[in-house]
């Protein structure tokens, strides 16, 4: 004789178990619901279809649950989770977009970032200085011979000890503009360096600066056409 059904009074009522009381194991061959809601959803806490609609239990792995979640074979009361194939070596996770988290691969020499009206991205040095030079602050950089011209809100670790040089101010500045220099190699006593005026005065004197002192460095910026430059 058959082993008869076990059925509820009415559609949609009873249950088996309680919250506080539940069934420690169960083995079935074949169950057919409407969905499956998971709690605790994590590898060894799962039970999904394959993509023939197959159950698969015990311990999943992250391709399997991301295929069951994607396939909508499981409905997940976890709604925050990350696969761990997301992650390749070298990166972070960010969202540029609400709800979708994405990696970030973040290469030697780069910087977590966001430029204006951009992405969250692995910054360049070259992108770098240039936020730094925006906020205000000055960006250095070494040279061996004349920028022509300077550029404001730059500073120049300047290398004498091949030959002396010029840094040509620029031409047409304005109040504020700033430009730093130092003795990169501490040469200037040797190899000076000329601080070209570019039509415009140095400490209210019409002519270019000589930097003849071993390790020097400083800034000039510019206060009007009768000062031009000041050295600070």
């Amino acid at each position: 004789m058959a082993t008869r059904n076990i059925v509820p009074r009415a559609d949609n009522e009873g249950g088996i178990g309680t919250t506080l009381k539940k069934w420690a194991t169960a083995f079935i061959n074949t169950i057919t619901a409407a969905a499956i809601a998971v709690t605790g959803l994590t590898a060894s806490r799962s039970v999904f279809t394959d993509d023939s609609n197959n159950l698969v239990s015990g311990s999943n792995t992250d391709t399997q649950i991301a295929a069951a979640v994607a396939a909508a074979h499981v409905q997940n009361t976890d709604t925050a989770f990350v696969t761990k194939a997301t992650y390749d070596a070298n990166t972070i996770l960010a969202a540029n977009s609400d709800d979708t988290p994405a990696a970030v691969t973040m290469t030697e020499q780069t910087v977590l970032g966001r430029l204006t009206g951009g992405n969250i991205k692995a910054l360049s040095v070259a992108e770098l200085q240039a936020l730094v030079a925006a906020s205000g602050g000055m960006q250095w950089s070494a040279i061996t011979s004349d920028p022509a011209p300077a550029v404001s809100q730059h500073g120049y670790l300047c290398d004498t000890s091949g030959a002396a040089f010029s840094v040509t101010l620029p031409a047409s500045p304005s109040v504020g503009d700033i430009v730093g220099v130092a003795d990169g190699t501490g040469t200037f006593d040797s190899n000076n360096l000329t601080i070209g005026r570019a039509t415009k005065n140095i400490m209210g004197i019409a002519e270019d600066l000589v930097v003849d002192r071993k390790n020097a460095s400083f800034c000039l910026v510019y206060e009007g056409a009768s000062a031009g430059w000041r050295i600070v």
